[in-house]
């Protein structure tokens, strides 16, 4: 029974922190995703692609995502990358679990007929 309840107590531990880092994965994810459309829609920029990414970190990231950082740049002006890197939250000392995504969209643009 001593050797139990400590066992039990660092596998409830350990999964609270994946789930922490499996939240952070997806909110890092969907914020690629929002930037990479943003900034891919017809009259986008990489400026509002980053807002976009940055917003939605903030918004719903909150004290989850740590050290968040967010590049988006232009392949041949035909398509969109969005790279979104950051830490979770740990709740276990010195663990330093790393999230990132990558989202590629081609550029959007009106092109008329005739």
């Amino acid at each position: 029974m001593v050797i139990v309840l400590p066992v039990m107590m660092i596998v409830i531990l350990l999964a609270i922190q994946a789930a922490l880092w499996v939240e952070a994965a997806e909110v890092v994810q969907a914020a690629a995703s929002a930037g990479s459309e943003t900034a891919a829609e017809s009259g986008g920029s990489t400026a509002s692609g980053m807002a976009a990414a940055q917003s939605y970190l903030a918004l719903h990231g909150g004290e989850l995502i740590v050290r968040p950082s967010v590049h988006v740049g232009t392949s041949a002006g035909e398509v969109v990358e969005v790279r979104v890197d950051a830490s979770a939250i740990s709740i276990i000392p010195f663990l330093d679990l790393k999230v990132s995504a990558d989202r590629s969209e081609p550029v959007q643009e009106f092109r008329q007929s005739g």
